[in-house]
Protein backbone atom coordinates (compact mmCIF):
# COMPACT_ATOMS: atom_id res chain seq x y z
CA UNK A 1 0.00 0.00 0.00
CA UNK A 2 1.73 3.20 -0.66
CA UNK A 3 1.07 6.51 1.23
CA UNK A 4 -1.66 8.08 -0.42
CA UNK A 5 -3.34 4.95 -0.49
CA UNK A 6 -2.43 4.69 2.88
CA UNK A 7 -4.02 8.28 3.49
CA UNK A 8 -6.89 7.98 1.39
CA UNK A 9 -7.58 4.80 2.78
CA UNK A 10 -7.46 6.37 6.76
CA UNK A 11 -9.66 9.10 5.26
CA UNK A 12 -12.55 7.29 4.09
CA UNK A 13 -11.94 8.45 0.62
CA UNK A 14 -10.81 12.16 1.88
CA UNK A 15 -7.05 11.92 -0.44
CA UNK A 16 -9.56 11.59 -3.03
CA UNK A 17 -11.49 14.66 -2.35
CA UNK A 18 -8.12 16.03 -1.83
CA UNK A 19 -7.47 15.65 -5.37
CA UNK A 20 -10.70 16.36 -6.90
CA UNK A 21 -10.50 19.73 -4.77
CA UNK A 22 -7.04 20.68 -6.34
CA UNK A 23 -7.67 19.70 -9.74
CA UNK A 24 -10.55 22.06 -9.98
CA UNK A 25 -8.17 24.66 -8.27
CA UNK A 26 -6.03 24.42 -10.90
CA UNK A 27 -8.04 24.19 -13.79
CA UNK A 28 -9.77 27.46 -12.30
CA UNK A 29 -6.32 29.12 -11.72
CA UNK A 30 -6.65 29.31 -8.13
CA UNK A 31 -3.77 30.09 -6.22
CA UNK A 32 -3.41 27.93 -2.55
CA UNK A 33 -2.11 25.50 -0.55
CA UNK A 34 -1.78 22.90 2.17
CA UNK A 35 -1.25 24.69 5.99
CA UNK A 36 -1.81 23.21 9.53
CA UNK A 37 -1.22 19.48 9.54
CA UNK A 38 -0.33 18.57 6.59
CA UNK A 39 1.77 21.21 5.80
CA UNK A 40 3.37 20.41 9.33
CA UNK A 41 3.59 16.58 8.13
CA UNK A 42 5.74 17.56 4.90
CA UNK A 43 7.82 20.08 6.53
CA UNK A 44 8.72 17.53 9.65
CA UNK A 45 9.53 14.70 7.63
CA UNK A 46 7.72 11.89 9.77
CA UNK A 47 4.00 12.31 8.91
CA UNK A 48 1.28 11.22 11.47
CA UNK A 49 -2.16 11.11 9.86
CA UNK A 50 -5.08 13.55 9.99
CA UNK A 51 -8.71 13.87 9.08
CA UNK A 52 -8.41 17.09 8.20
CA UNK A 53 -7.03 19.62 5.49
CA UNK A 54 -6.24 23.09 6.36
CA UNK A 55 -6.04 25.22 3.58
CA UNK A 56 -5.81 29.05 2.25
CA UNK A 57 -6.24 30.58 -1.00
CA UNK A 58 -5.11 33.85 -2.36
CA UNK A 59 -7.51 36.40 -0.69
CA UNK A 60 -8.43 37.37 -4.21
CA UNK A 61 -8.91 34.24 -5.87
CA UNK A 62 -11.17 32.97 -2.85
CA UNK A 63 -14.43 33.74 -4.51
CA UNK A 64 -13.24 31.65 -7.38
CA UNK A 65 -12.21 29.25 -5.29
CA UNK A 66 -15.54 28.77 -3.64
CA UNK A 67 -17.07 28.50 -6.84
CA UNK A 68 -14.78 25.93 -8.26
CA UNK A 69 -15.36 23.25 -5.26
CA UNK A 70 -18.68 24.11 -5.33
CA UNK A 71 -19.15 22.87 -9.08
CA UNK A 72 -16.44 20.19 -8.02
CA UNK A 73 -19.02 18.84 -6.20
CA UNK A 74 -18.02 20.27 -2.58
CA UNK A 75 -21.20 21.11 -0.35
CA UNK A 76 -19.70 24.61 1.26
CA UNK A 77 -20.83 25.95 5.00
CA UNK A 78 -19.38 29.63 5.89
CA UNK A 79 -18.02 30.11 9.22
CA UNK A 80 -16.51 33.60 10.83
CA UNK A 81 -13.14 32.65 9.58
CA UNK A 82 -13.43 29.87 7.10
CA UNK A 83 -15.23 28.00 4.62
CA UNK A 84 -15.84 24.27 5.36
CA UNK A 85 -15.81 21.75 2.48
CA UNK A 86 -17.32 18.63 2.51
CA UNK A 87 -16.78 16.14 -0.09
CA UNK A 88 -17.70 12.23 -0.36
CA UNK A 89 -15.06 10.89 1.94
CA UNK A 90 -14.32 11.15 6.08
CA UNK A 91 -11.33 14.29 4.89
CA UNK A 92 -12.50 17.82 6.14
CA UNK A 93 -11.25 20.27 4.30
CA UNK A 94 -11.23 23.55 5.86
CA UNK A 95 -10.24 26.94 4.09
CA UNK A 96 -9.12 29.52 6.49
CA UNK A 97 -10.22 33.12 5.32
CA UNK A 98 -8.20 34.93 8.47
CA UNK A 99 -6.90 37.67 7.14
CA UNK A 100 -3.55 36.81 8.97
CA UNK A 101 -2.90 34.48 6.32
CA UNK A 102 -3.14 36.35 3.46
CA UNK A 103 0.28 35.64 1.03
CA UNK A 104 0.78 32.43 2.37
CA UNK A 105 -0.57 31.19 -1.11
CA UNK A 106 1.49 33.32 -3.08
CA UNK A 107 4.94 32.14 -1.33
CA UNK A 108 4.09 28.24 -1.30
CA UNK A 109 5.88 25.92 -3.29
CA UNK A 110 4.98 22.32 -4.57
CA UNK A 111 6.12 19.22 -2.40
CA UNK A 112 4.97 15.87 -1.71
CA UNK A 113 2.57 15.28 0.94
CA UNK A 114 1.47 11.66 1.79
CA UNK A 115 2.03 10.59 -1.79
CA UNK A 116 0.10 13.95 -3.43
CA UNK A 117 1.81 16.60 -5.28
CA UNK A 118 0.22 19.70 -3.50
CA UNK A 119 1.33 23.20 -2.90
CA UNK A 120 2.71 23.64 0.65
CA UNK A 121 3.33 26.88 2.85
CA UNK A 122 6.71 27.95 3.14
CA UNK A 123 8.42 26.51 6.60
CA UNK A 124 7.93 30.20 7.96
CA UNK A 125 4.59 30.53 7.51
CA UNK A 126 3.70 26.98 8.66
CA UNK A 127 5.80 27.33 12.37
CA UNK A 128 3.56 31.07 12.58
CA UNK A 129 0.35 29.74 11.74
CA UNK A 130 1.20 27.25 14.40
CA UNK A 131 2.06 29.71 16.73
CA UNK A 132 -1.09 31.75 16.61
CA UNK A 133 -3.12 28.34 17.07
CA UNK A 134 -0.83 27.66 20.24
CA UNK A 135 -1.70 31.00 21.64
CA UNK A 136 -5.21 31.16 20.37
CA UNK A 137 -7.24 31.49 23.80
CA UNK A 138 -10.64 30.39 22.10
CA UNK A 139 -8.99 26.96 21.04
CA UNK A 140 -9.52 23.66 23.00
CA UNK A 141 -7.16 22.63 25.14
CA UNK A 142 -6.07 19.47 23.13
CA UNK A 143 -5.86 21.11 19.95
CA UNK A 144 -3.83 23.75 21.90
CA UNK A 145 -1.38 20.60 22.85
CA UNK A 146 -1.36 19.54 19.54
CA UNK A 147 0.02 22.53 18.30
CA UNK A 148 2.68 22.51 21.19
CA UNK A 149 3.66 19.12 19.12
CA UNK A 150 3.48 20.38 16.06
CA UNK A 151 5.79 23.69 17.19
CA UNK A 152 8.47 21.04 18.87
CA UNK A 153 8.16 18.52 15.52
CA UNK A 154 9.12 21.27 13.18
CA UNK A 155 11.62 22.34 15.48
CA UNK A 156 13.14 19.43 15.93
CA UNK A 157 13.58 18.80 11.67
CA UNK A 158 14.84 22.35 11.72
CA UNK A 159 17.15 23.63 14.62
CA UNK A 160 17.34 27.15 13.38
CA UNK A 161 13.66 27.41 14.57
CA UNK A 162 14.92 26.34 18.35
CA UNK A 163 15.09 30.22 18.79
CA UNK A 164 12.01 31.24 17.86
CA UNK A 165 9.40 28.99 20.01
CA UNK A 166 8.52 30.84 23.02
CA UNK A 167 9.94 30.54 26.11
CA UNK A 168 8.48 27.78 27.62
CA UNK A 169 8.32 25.57 24.46
CA UNK A 170 12.13 26.14 24.51
CA UNK A 171 12.42 24.10 27.87
CA UNK A 172 11.28 21.75 26.35
CA UNK A 173 12.65 21.09 23.26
Amino acid sequence: MTTGEFFDWQTGGGGGDLGRLARAWKDAGVRWCVIGDLAVNHWAKEPLITKDADLTVAFSDLAIALEAARAAGFAITAHKFSANLKGQGELALQVTTDPRYAGMAERSSEAEVLGRTLPVASLDDVFQGKLWAWTDPERRPLKRRKDELDLLRLAEAWPELAAELPESLRDQY
